[in-house]
């Protein structure tokens, strides 16, 4: 059994903008140039990212010496992100809106997998399966991710100087996922 806890924490941050106009001045009747004036206005504000608590708890069982499962659960609060600048009032980060109006909605996470071991004189065979859930942030509501794996492997040598080999392949796959492109909120998007 075990557990896995990030907490919240946040990143300073100093936003600079800088705005340069470029103003020209022409004699309407002889075209001549009569000015030629460049102004930079440059502002800076500190900033802070409130990034959201997370955390998992997973039990693993070995049924015997050979097969072993998991499962896992997760989640992240994403309804604490947020960005606030010197002044302002906290946004989200996504879309800049303000907070209250706008805010991410949490997103949770599911695993499982199951391994069995070969066990043979001289070296040892896995062969693993999983499977997953896992939502993202996304503007109006999470996009759900499915994730299937399997793998297996080999070992060579001894236990002292043993040298083990494993292969994976997974597949993750999701549909009409918004994700968080706020400039493009029709755009949905099929992931393989």
């Amino acid at each position: 059994l075990g557990l896995a806890l990030d907490l919240p924490w946040t990143a300073e941050v100093v936003q600079q903008r800088t705005v340069r106009v470029r103003t020209i001045r022409y004699d309407a009747g002889s075209g001549a140039l009569l000015s030629d004036e460049t102004t930079t206005d440059t502002a800076k504000k500190e900033a802070e990212f409130r990034f959201p608590l997370q955390w998992t708890t997973g039990l693993q069982w070995r049924w015997s010496t050979h097969c072993l499962s998991s499962l896992d659960v997760g989640q992240t609060q994403w309804s604490g992100f947020t960005y606030q600048a010197d002044g302002e009032s906290e946004i989200n980060p996504l879309d800049g809106k303000p907070h209250a109006e706008s805010s991410l909605r949490d997103t949770w996470t599911l695993r499982t997998g199951f391994e069995y071991l070969i066990l043979l004189t001289r070296t040892e065979i896995p062969i693993r399966f999983g499977a997953g859930w896992e939502q993202r942030p996304a503007l109006e509501q999470p996009d759900d991710y499915f994730t299937l794996s399997a793998g297996t492997g080999i070992s060579f040598g001894q236990e002292d100087r043993k040298l083990i080999l494993d292969v994976a392949y997974a597949v993750t796959i999701a549909q009409d996922v918004r994700g968080i492109v706020p400039e493009q909120e029709s755009l949905t998007s099929d992931v393989e």
